[in-house]
């Protein structure tokens, strides 16, 4: 899975920079997409990122994310962010748990 994208300020945390958040937010909903690809509906359990620059806002990133494995429920992503220039701006692994549709209708009910 493939998404490009920029930050605005709409995402500012420092001066210029995204937030955090925002980024975490950015590989979280690809890992989303990523699932789609595959046919399985699933929840995220746990999110790590590593931030290895600064996502700069109005320049474009690219964000690939792929399922790495799959044991029963449990699936595990790996994620990377590249700039214009190539170089990797941040890498993001998680875990999501399969679940059926009447998951998200039972909450949706609440």
């Amino acid at each position: 899975m493939k998404a490009v994208h920029s930050f605005t300020e709409a995402q500012v945390g420092a001066p210029g920079i995204a937030h955090g958040g925002a980024v975490a937010l950015a590989f979280d909903d690809l890992f989303g997409f990523a699932l789609y690809a595959v046919g399985s509906l699933a929840v995220t359990r746990s999110l790590t990122v590593e931030y290895r620059s600064p996502f700069w806002l109005h320049r474009s990133y690219t964000f690939y994310a792929q399922v790495t494995q799959r044991e029963g429920r449990r699936l595990l992503l790996h994620a990377e962010a590249w700039d214009a220039t190539g170089q990797a701006a941040g890498l993001a692994d998680a875990v999501f748990v399969a679940v059926g549709p009447e998951h998200f209708v039972r909450e949706a009910e609440n």
